[in-house]
C-alpha cells in the first residue's frame, strides 16, 4: 500500500515536466513577439567639423607669453557621408556606424580622406516605426581618422535629432531623417550636420 502514492506522485511528477517541455518554446515565443525589436538602416550626407589637429609646434617664433597664442589649431572640416545601423528594443536602441568624408584644405592643413567607425546607445520618443515623428537622442564612441594623430582619433559625440515616417509599406517604412552632433576629443569640440533617408523594419 505505501508503493502507490509514491507512483502517483512519480507519475505526476512525469506529466509535469512533459508539460513544461512543450509548453517552453511557446513561452518563448511569446516573449520573443513581447519584445518589440524594431531595426533601422540610415545613409545620410551633411558637414563636419572634427576636433582635430592640434598641432603644438608654431609656425614662427613666438613671443607671446601666452601659449594659446603660440598654437597651431584648426578643425578639420568638410563634407560626410554616414551609414548607420539601429536595433530598437523599445524605446532604447543601439547603434554602429561608419563615417566616410573629405577634410578640405585650409591654411597648413592639406585636403585628406577621413574614415570613421562608431557605436552608440540611443533613445527615441516611439516604440516603433508606425508614429509619423519621432525625436531622439545618442550618446556614443568613435575612432575617426583624417592624417590626425593617434591621441586624436578617439571621440564621444552626443546626437539629437528627428525622424519623419514619409512612406509605409509592409516592410520597410521609410523616413526621413536629420540629427546635429556635438563630439569631443577630451581636448577640443567639434560638431556635425547630418541629414538622409532611413528604413525601419518591424
Amino acid at each position: 500500500m505505501p508503493r502507490r502514492p509514491r507512483l502517483r506522485t512519480a507519475a505526476a511528477a512525469s506529466v509535469l515536466t512533459v508539460c513544461c517541455s512543450l509548453s517552453a518554446p511557446t513561452i518563448a515565443m511569446a516573449g520573443d513577439f513581447d519584445r518589440n525589436e524594431l531595426s533601422g538602416r540610415e545613409l545620410s550626407a551633411g558637414f563636419a567639423a572634427w576636433p582635430d589637429d592640434m598641432d603644438l609646434r608654431p609656425s614662427a617664433p613666438c613671443s607671446s607669453t601666452s601659449k594659446v597664442q603660440c598654437v597651431n589649431q584648426s578643425l578639420g572640416v568638410g563634407p560626410i557621408v554616414r551609414g548607420a545601423a539601429r536595433r530598437h528594443r523599445g524605446n532604447l536602441y543601439v547603434a554602429s556606424e561608419a563615417v566616410v568624408g573629405v577634410r578640405l584644405p585650409d591654411g597648413q592643413f592639406s585636403a585628406f580622406p577621413v574614415l570613421g567607425v562608431g557605436a552608440g546607445v540611443g533613445w527615441e520618443t516611439a516604440a516603433d516605426s508606425y508614429k509619423r515623428l519621432r525625436g531622439y537622442g545618442e550618446f556614443g564612441l568613435g575612432l575617426v581618422y583624417g592624417g590626425t594623430r593617434v591621441s586624436d582619433l578617439l571621440k564621444v559625440h552626443l546626437e539629437a535629432g528627428l525622424r519623419y515616417r514619409v512612406q509605409t509599406y509592409e516592410r520597410p517604412h521609410t523616413y526621413l531623417h536629420i540629427g546635429v552632433r556635438a563630439m569631443t576629443n577630451f581636448a577640443h569640440v567639434g560638431a556635425a550636420l547630418a541629414a538622409g533617408v532611413g528604413w525601419a523594419f518591424d
